[in-house]
């Protein structure tokens, strides 16, 4: 053991709270060092002068001291929770006019974004009116399905076999 914590072990020592290890480990110390020697003689004094004092009895307002300055404080601890949720008759109107605040916020943060909308809107229905007169009608082949959806689609008939020609394996 190091000199720090047989320092800090002679109190044990002293009270017999040690085990029979470290009680031979201390003893070897204190007989090689003076400066803990020293410290153990004094500290030994203090113990013998507690132990000689008599024991005296606290005054009755003590004890009614703490335990009301016990219950003060718990008596703070729920009157926060209580201030923080109650009364009801207080909360709830403060709760309305929060939420009457944010319903009025979101309808005026909606109409001030609608006018920039219609503008928006506008010119882009312009540009497809536009484009939809200057296209050109462009001939439509067979098979070939109408972009527009406006025709229905028309299947290209199969090869007609020739005469005399034989059928191609697929193989």
């Amino acid at each position: 053991m190091k000199h720090d914590d047989i320092r800090h072990m002679l109190s044990e020592y002293i009270d017999g709270a040690v085990t029979p290890g470290e009680k031979a480990a201390i003893e070897d110390h204190l007989a090689s060092c003076p400066e803990c020697s020293v410290a153990r003689e004094e500290l030994q004094k203090a113990v013998h002068h507690l132990r000689d004092l008599e024991a005296v009895e606290a005054p009755p307002w003590l004890s009614q001291k703490i335990m009301a300055t016990v219950r003060e404080e718990a008596e703070q601890k729920s009157s926060l929770l209580r201030t923080l949720f109650f009364p009801l008759r207080i909360k709830l109107p403060l709760q309305a006019v929060a939420v009457l605040f944010l319903a009025v916020t979101a309808l005026y943060v909606s109409q001030s974004i609608q006018p920039n909308m219609r503008i928006a809107e506008g010119p882009a229905e312009e540009m497809t009116g536009r484009l939809e007169r200057s296209a050109p009608e462009q001939p439509r082949s067979r098979g070939q399905k109408a972009l527009d959806m406006k025709y229905s689609y028309e299947p290209v008939p199969p090869p007609v076999p020739q005469e005399g020609a034989l059928p191609s394996s697929p193989f």
